[in-house]
C-alpha cells in the first residue's frame, strides 16, 4: 500500500500487497496480492499474485477479476481474462477474450481459453479448449466433465457430451463422445430424436399443426405415417420393405395389400394376413401355428 494517500477501510497482508492502491475498500493479502490495483473499490483479493476490479472477489493464486462484480476462486481462475464472470476453479475461465463476459463456470479448466459470454458451465474440463486458445461460443449450458468443445446456442448434457466437433444450436443428452448421442436436437429446426428404444407409458398425444409430419421410421423405411397436408398421401401403414398396406389419398383413392392370384408359400410371422384370389375364389389366409389357413370370403 506504499501509493495509498486518500484511500480508506483497506487491508493489506503481504509483500508489495496493493502496492499501487489508492481505493476504498479493498481487502488484498498475499505476496503481491492486487498489483494491478490502483482506485479500485470494494474488492477482495487473496492469494499471491491475484488481481481483482471494482467489487470483485479474486481468491487463489493468480486468480484475476478483470472487471467489476466478477468473481474468481482457484488457482489461476479468470487469469488472463476479461469480463464480469464466475470462474470457480483452477485453470476456470483463465485466459478468455476481451469482451467475454456474463459466463458463469464451476469446474477445473472449464472453459480454458474459449472466448464467448453468457455460458453455463459445470464439469472438470467442460468446454475446454486444452488451453491453445482458438475457442469460442455464446449462449451455451454445458453440465458434464469434458462436455463441449466448440460453437453456441447449445444445450449438451452428459460426460464429454458434444466434445468432438463444433456444435451450434444443438441438444446432446449422451455421456460418452458419441456423434449420435441418446437424445439428439436441433432447436433452430425445432427437431428432437431419440437414438435408441423409446418407451411410453401411459398416454402419448402428438399435436400437429399444419403441413406437419409424423413419422414412425425403422432407420430405412418410413412404416406409418400422418400427413397434415392437403396433397398427396394422406395417411399410410407400410411394410418393412417401405411398400404400403394400407393407404390413403387426397382424392379418395385407397390403396390396399397386393391381392395374390396363388396361395401363400413360405413361413410368414405369426397372425399375418393375406388377400387372395384363386380360380375365380377370393380367400383370406392367416398365417396361424407354422401354416397358412384360409377361409373362403363371399
Amino acid at each position: 500500500g506504499v501509493a495509498l494517500t486518500t484511500g480508506s477501510s483497506n487491508t493489506f497482508f503481504g509483500y508489495q500487497a496493493g502496492d499501487t492502491s489508492t481505493g476504498v475498500g479493498q481487502t488484498l493479502i498475499g505476496k503481491t496480492a492486487g498489483t494491478g490495483v490502483t482506485n479500485q473499490n470494494q474488492c477482495v483479493a487473496v492469494g499471491s499474485d491475484s488481481d481483482v476490479d471494482n467489487y470483485g472477489v479474486a481468491v487463489g493464486h493468480r486468480a484475476e477479476v478483470n472487471a467489476g462484480y466478477g468473481i474468481s476462486i482457484g488457482w489461476f481462475a479468470g487469469d488472463g481474462s476479461q469480463g464480469n464472470n464466475i470462474a470457480i476453479g483452477y485453470n476456470a475461465c483463465r485466459n478468455i477474450g476481451s469482451g467475454s463476459s456474463g459466463n458463469t463456470v464451476v469446474g477445473g479448466r472449464s472453459m480454458y481459453s474459449v472466448d464467448g459470454s453468457n455460458n453455463v458451465v459445470f464439469g472438470a474440463s467442460a468446454f475446454d479448449t486444452g488451453g491453445s486458445g482458438g475457442g469460442s461460443g455464446s449462449d451455451n449450458v454445458i453440465l458434464g466433465t469434458g462436455a463441449g468443445y466448440n460453437g453456441s446456442g447449445n444445450v449438451l448434457i452428459g460426460r464429454d457430451a458434444g466434445n468432438t466437433a463444433t456444435l451450434n444450436n444443438k441438444l446432446y443428452i449422451e455421456n460418452s463422445n458419441s456423434t449420435t448421442p441418446l437424445i439428439y436436437g436441433e432447436f433452430d429446426n425445432d427437431l428432437i430424436r431419440v437414438n435408441g428404444d423409446l418407451e411410453v407409458k401411459g398416454y402419448a398425444d402428438v399435436e400437429l399443426g399444419a403441413s406437419e409430419t409424423f413419422t414412425i421410421h425403422d432407420g430405412t423405411h418410413d412404416l406409418f405415417q400422418v400427413d397434415t397436408t392437403t396433397s398427396g398421401t394422406l395417411f399410410s401403414v407400410n411394410d418393412v420393405s417401405g411398400l404400403p398396406t394400407f393407404q390413403s389419398n387426397d382424392d379418395g383413392s385407397a390403396v390396399l395389400p397386393k391381392i395374390l392370384t396363388a396361395a401363400p408359400t413360405g413361413t410368414a410371422t405369426e397372425g399375418t394376413m393375406q388377400l387372395a384370389i384363386v380360380s375365380g375364389t377370393c380367400y383370406l389366409y392367416v398365417y396361424i401355428n407354422g401354416g397358412w389357413k384360409r377361409t373362403t370370403l363371399t
